[in-house]
């Protein structure tokens, strides 16, 4: 009989259960990660993405100073629940990572017999097994589980990202929204004037009813316009304030236009010229440096890196149940042992091939995905290039035209001042300019969301030239076919 009692199992149990070991649950180096690849990109990174603990509550903006850009995007990177959410989605996302590349835990089998007839002893079987394929399994499917965690990283930082130019083009659209409604109230001031002057003329007998009437109309037409666009600038200054994370804020607050320029283009190499078939050159290279500084493409690398190791973990399945066990046994006569066992399954059935086809069908579905990704960059890229190039050139031509109107207005002042010209020939000249300056405001507006734009379809920076970057991320993050 043996002597080998339960406790000098100890050794054995503990090395069976702890095989696998326990993926870390820290999440510093994630969230550096994730704040590293936002900074690139828009120059800051949000306090929330820090790797230590922060106070995220503390704001920059109480919601009555001048709002800048910049302090619009800090606000936004403060308060912005898609933001604030990252520092927790980044450790879910640890969390799951975790689960995935632990093994499961051994299994403690007991069983107690209750003899029926007189006996030396009572009958008991204690032991434990673990399931040898999933320990066996550990490091792919830990492989696995780096790649999803990484892509989940790198999309929650394209979000911030995203946050940030959100919040910069619609403080560019409340700006111009804020400018029109100011070059509005000129035009109604004005036409009122008109109306006035008309009516003045009209009682000594210099003008008609009919041209007050029309006067009226044209001031009833201005007022009109005007209510339009302070509806349009409210909805923008409401845009603006949810963007940030401040929808219940007041909207008297005044607003400061950008100095900083977005329409920096310095791509590397310095030899990508234009040529005699036009920008293509550029448009190109603006498309390479959107393949390898999207955030998103990257996300979606990992995930079909993923899915491709799946394919053998997948063929192996089969083997899953492979288990061992050891234990400490008693019979009815009071010997004692300690009995082995084992489990093999037997793949007549199933031999793998099914979840293998799945597996594999599954990773070229995201190869699929990933095409469908980069086409939708490309056009975005080249459709933000070509809005760019005409808004551009738009807005040169308002520009000039401007600059026309307000020379003709100064001039036809200058006539009427030494009588060669009609006040209402003065009034049509100033009304003129002031349409133009409208003209002017959306053909800047269009301009520089075009700038926004092209700079988001490429990932990237916010502000400063557009250049190829080496941003931080995980190193196996290229092209998984």
């Amino acid at each position: 009989m043996s002597s080998r009692r339960p406790a000098s199992l100890g050794g054995v149990i503990v090395a069976l259960a702890l095989a696998g070991g326990c993926a870390s649950l820290d999440a510093t180096t994630d969230l550096d990660v994730a704040a590293d690849a936002t900074r690139d990109r828009i120059g800051r990174s949000p306090a929330a993405l820090s790797s230590s603990d922060v106070d995220v509550s503390i704001e920059s903006w109480e919601g009555h100073e001048p709002l800048t850009p910049t302090l619009a995007i800090e606000t936004a990177l403060q308060r912005a629940p898609s933001v604030v959410a990252g520092r927790l989605n980044i450790a879910a996302a640890r969390a799951r990572f975790a689960a995935d590349a632990t093994p499961p835990n051994p299994v403690v089998r007991w069983m107690v017999g209750v003899p029926l007839d007189p006996v030396e002893a009572v009958p008991f079987l204690l032991g434990l097994s673990q399931d040898l394929a999933l320990l066996l399994e550990r490091g792919v499917m830990e492989e696995i589980a780096r790649h999803r965690l990484d892509a989940e990283v790198l999309s929650i930082a394209e979000t911030v990202v995203a946050t940030a130019f959100d919040v910069r083009r619609a403080h560019a659209e409340a700006v111009a929204a804020t400018e029109r409604v100011q070059a509005r109230e000129a035009l109604l001031e004005l036409a009122r004037r008109r109306l006035r002057e008309v009516e003045d003329r009209l009682a000594i007998g210099e003008a008609s009813p009919i041209e007050r009437d029309e006067f009226t109309a044209g001031v009833e037409a201005a007022a009109a316009s005007l209510s339009a666009d302070r509806r349009d600038r409210r909805v923008a200054m409401l845009r603006l304030l949810h963007a940030m994370g401040c929808p219940d804020r007041d909207l008297d607050f005044p607003l400061v236009a950008s100095t900083a320029s977005v329409s920096e283009i310095d791509l590397d190499p310095p030899s990508v010229t234009v040529d005699s078939q036009g920008d293509r050159p550029i448009e190109r290279r603006l498309v390479e440096v959107a393949i390898d500084h999207r955030l998103d493409l990257l996300a979606s690398d990992l995930e079909a890196r993923a899915k491709l190791v799946e394919i053998g973990l997948a063929e192996r399945s089969v083997w899953r149940g492979l288990s061992i066990g050891v234990g400490i046994d008693r019979d009815m006569e009071g010997m004692r042992g300690v009995p082995f066992s084992g489990a093999v399954p037997l793949p007549i059935f199933d031999d793998g091939r099914i979840a293998g086809a799945a597996a594999l069908a599954a990773w070229r579905l995201a190869l699929i995905d990933r095409v469908a990704l980069i086409q939708r960059i490309e056009f975005e890229v080249r459709s933000a290039w070509g809005d760019l190039e005409s808004s551009e050139v738009t807005l040169g031509h308002r520009r000039a035209e401007q600059h026309e109107l307000e020379r003709i207005a100064t001039v036809t002042m200058e006539r009427y001042e030494a009588g060669l010209t009609t006040l209402e020939t003065v009034r049509r000249a100033e009304r003129d300019t002031l349409a133009a300056r409208i003209a002017v405001i959306d053909a800047r507006l269009a301009t520089e969301i075009a700038h926004l734009d092209l700079r988001r379809s490429i990932g990237g920076p916010l502000h400063g030239p557009i250049v190829a970057s080496n941003s931080k991320v995980p190193a196996d993050r290229r092209d998984p076919s």
